[in-house]
């Protein structure tokens, strides 16, 4: 099977976004920090804000991680399974296609696939002539008004 230049292009981005999500989903993080009490002061409440952030931030790392790999994963499947399955447009209507088979159309059929109408060719435009009886006709010098002098 031979493949075609779109095919191989739409392997290729197909197969980088395959990888891509596959490092996407590989990636590290962070990790999560937790809670300490150093007694009363105020220490415990700002170290225990950034503890917070820093785990809301991981949260929404694996999030996004997860998302885009998701995304990236399934573009790339879907254009690797277009470029193996992609077929060049066919000039036969797929009805004729079928109906080749046919005992009662068959021959017609086959006719139609094998012998496709010619492109039909652009049709001769005539030069441009005013309609009798207008201001062009009117306007020409021979139709010109005479001077009565």
């Amino acid at each position: 099977m031979k493949f075609t230049l779109k095919q191989i292009l739409f392997g290729l981005v197909g197969l980088a976004s395959t990888v891509l999500s596959i490092v996407c989903f590989t990636l590290y993080t962070g990790s999560s920090q937790r809670d300490i009490t150093y007694g009363g002061d105020a220490y415990t409440g700002i170290q225990n804000a950034a503890a917070q952030a820093a785990n809301n931030a991981m949260y929404a790392a694996e999030i996004m991680k997860f998302g885009f790999g998701c995304v990236l994963l399934i573009a790339g499947l879907t254009l690797i399974l277009y470029a193996v399955f992609l077929k060049e447009a066919s000039a036969a209507a797929p009805a004729l296609q079928s109906l080749a088979n046919d005992p009662l159309y068959g021959a017609a059929a086959r006719t139609a696939l094998n012998n496709p109408p010619a492109p039909a060719a652009a049709p001769a435009v005539p030069p441009y002539a005013p309609p009798a009886g207008t201001l062009a006709e009117e306007a020409a010098p021979e139709n010109a008004p005479k001077d009565p002098e």
